[in-house]
């Protein structure tokens, strides 16, 4: 047995074993079996250890070169565990679907057959020592990058022409004070109030990672597409590529850089800028279809930029997809106005306020079931005229409620603006209004729900709070100017 364990590092590398093992029965035996009588009833088995998928990533961790690379990389120290060792059980960890560092030095790799494969004792591996184990890798991210791109197209051939680009998020509990890329922003995981950083990653049709770079939290996505392209040029040329992005990377500035470079793009188009296509969707002409459910049709952009074309897209799932989600924020807007109605009839209301704010809740909630457009819920009910009823069995001013109502729905989408961007309070530089020296305001100091928290946008203020907003009613920062 002792010799099969020493044959492993060529076994792992494809290499011929010098000295094969006999099967009894099977071609010559290199030693005369001995033979002995056993008490299967006497007998058990003891620590069973986890060792085919284990086997397996070895092995492509070996076929890779890794073990080299990062043994010249890596350069020893004091280190008990070499730091190339370190890294060949993370990899091998993540191989085999572990996604916690404490989860695999706690319990996951005393399971498995690491210890006889790579030599290191369970009692060596902690977590403290996998953290430092991604630090040590950190430093060489470039030359791993190289090595492997290099390696796969060996293998397969490929050129790498097709890229396809978008952006994550991790978030941390706790402050994160020493990470200065920890900052709040846009949370992908509904987690506003944690911070984050934020991870682009650029990869080919068939998931290999081609670079990757992590940006501050409060980044935004259309703001990473020229720093992303630059360094995929500068690393590996600038011909012969086609960036394939969503709609979220895209602005005009983004369009001008891409095209001033002659690159070629696929890129997602913001509803907005479709409307200029509106007829041409409901044409039933041209269209081709490319699978089941999916039919698409090219056409030039009026007044575009030369050689810029637009692919429709008439998706039957999507349609239904959407008008699913119609169909179930109309449902719950009319429970929800259905509750205010029995609410108002069994206690009616003089205040206003308190009104507009109940029934402004769900349609911020629900905005696409409150829009004109969708009046009807998913059973044909009209919401317009429940929402009637709804002010009429209180026995209030409708019109005056309504208004209110609509006003407040803005307010509460302001608000979930507000707490899903608190970023934008360090944007304020006060541009020397009654405190220079202030970074923006708390979130104490943020407006207050009620009467006179908005006001119309007139240009009057040009903080960088109130520029970010979206919305044509802004928050009265004259509370936070000083």
């Amino acid at each position: 047995m002792q010799r099969g364990w020493e044959d492993v590092d060529a076994l792992l590398e494809g290499r011929t074993v010098a000295t094969q093992m006999g099967l009894p029965g099977v071609g010559p035996a290199a030693v005369a079996p001995c033979w002995r009588e056993v008490d299967v009833r006497g007998t058990r088995v003891e620590r069973v250890r986890e060792f085919g998928e284990i086997y397996l990533a070895l092995a492509l961790w070996r076929r890779l070169g890794l073990h080299t690379l990062l043994h010249e990389l890596l350069a020893g120290g004091r280190e008990e565990v070499p730091w190339e060792t370190v890294a060949c059980l993370l990899t091998v960890a993540r191989f085999c679907g572990q996604l916690s560092e404490l989860g695999v030095a706690e319990r996951w790799f005393q399971r498995t057959a690491l210890d006889e494969l790579l030599g290191v004792n369970w009692a060596q591996i902690n977590d403290d020592r996998l953290y430092r184990g991604l630090d040590a890798l950190h430093a060489h991210k470039e030359a791993l990058t190289r090595h492997l791109l290099a390696r796969y197209q060996s293998w397969f051939g490929v050129r790498f022409e097709f890229l396809l680009y978008d952006v994550t998020s991790t978030y941390f509990e706790g402050e994160a004070e020493r990470n200065p890329q920890a900052q709040r922003g846009y949370s992908r995981d509904q987690r506003p109030g944690n911070k984050q950083v934020c991870i682009g990653l650029v990869c080919t049709p068939a998931g290999l990672p081609l670079s990757f770079e992590v940006f501050a939290g409060h980044r935004a996505d259309v703001g990473t597409v020229e720093q992303i392209v630059r360094g995929m040029e500068a690393k590996y040329g600038q011909a012969e590529r086609v960036w394939v992005m969503d709609r979220g990377m895209v602005s005009e500035a983004n369009s001008a850089f891409l095209r001033e470079r002659k690159a070629r793009y696929l890129v997602g188009t913001p509803k907005s800028w479709l409307r200029a296509h509106e007829q041409t969707l409901l044409e039933q002409s041209d269209w081709k279809t490319v699978q089941d459910g999916l039919a698409v049709r090219l056409v030039e952009q009026p007044g575009g930029e030369p050689g810029e074309r637009y692919v429709l897209c008439r998706s039957a799932a999507r349609a239904e997809k959407e008008r699913s989600m119609l169909a179930r924020q109309s449902e719950r807007l009319t429970e929800e106005l259905i509750k205010l109605d029995a609410w108002l009839r069994r206690t009616p209301q003089s205040d206003l306020e308190q009104v507009g704010r109940r029934i402004g809740r769900p349609l911020g909630k629900y905005p696409a079931a409150a829009d004109d457009d969708a009046d009807l819920d998913a059973e044909g009910v009209d919401l317009a005229d429940l929402l009637a009823d709804v002010l009429e069995g209180g026995g209030v001013d409708g019109v005056a409620v309504l208004g209110a109502a609509q006003h407040l729905a803005a307010e509460l989408q302001h608000d979930a603006l507000v707490f899903e961007r608190r970023f934008a309070r360090d944007l304020c530089a006060h541009e020397g209004r009654g405190n220079p020296g202030r970074k923006g305001p708390s979130m104490a100091e943020m407006p207050q729900r009620g009467a006179g928290a908005f006001r119309t946008r007139q240009g009057g203020c040009s903080c960088g709070w109130c520029r970010m907003q979206a919305s044509t009613l802004q928050p009265d920062c004259s509370a936070w100017h000083g």
